[in-house]
């Protein structure tokens, strides 16, 4: 059997008003408080490990400066932001060998003619697979606009925007 209604959730609540909104948003303030306490705690900050080279570490800055930023960051992001560091040099260094060598090359052909043969560089398919690899590790960070839009970040403070309501009050 039930054990009668459920509650509402806070930002439910927040949007009926009343004595709930008041409480729910002394509840949001001093959570938001605590978190921001919490951000500002070195321990919570990730630190690069020791087998990064200098390039590495400035993209693992980057992004914790990011993660900092989106106040999604913790210390146990550590080794994930390492593996993205990586692959953001990777792909930068694929990039300049692709521009240094093109798209592109001509290979001697094993067949009787003997008639060159055009390939693809093996460069440009590391790329796109480093790419692909960093862009899932964004995702799993919660650095895209997408994944931020699902957990809540980047979200505007204050009173959310209601296009219906600007109508109606552009007819009066």
């Amino acid at each position: 059997m039930g054990q009668g209604r459920k509650p509402d959730p806070p930002k439910l609540r927040a949007l009926k008003g009343g004595k709930a909104e008041a409480k729910a948003k002394a509840k949001t303030a001093a959570r938001k408080a605590k978190a921001a306490a919490a951000l500002k705690a070195p321990a919570r900050i990730p630190a690069p490990p020791p087998e990064l080279d200098e390039e590495e570490r400035g993209y693992f800055d980057l992004i914790v400066g990011r993660l900092v930023e989106e106040e999604l960051a913790s210390s146990s992001h550590t080794e994930v932001i390492a593996i993205a560091a990586k692959r953001m040099a990777e792909i930068v260094a694929l990039s300049a060998e692709i521009k240094e060598n093109g798209f592109t090359y001509w290979a001697e052909s094993s067949s009787e003619d003997g008639a060159p043969l055009l390939k693809a560089n093996p460069a440009v398919r590391m790329r796109s697979e480093a790419q692909r690899h960093l862009h899932s590790l964004l995702v799993e960070l919660g650095l895209t606009p997408v994944a931020q839009s699902k957990v809540g970040a980047g979200v505007p403070k204050g009173k959310p925007d209601n296009p219906f309501a600007r109508f109606l009050g552009a007819g009066r």
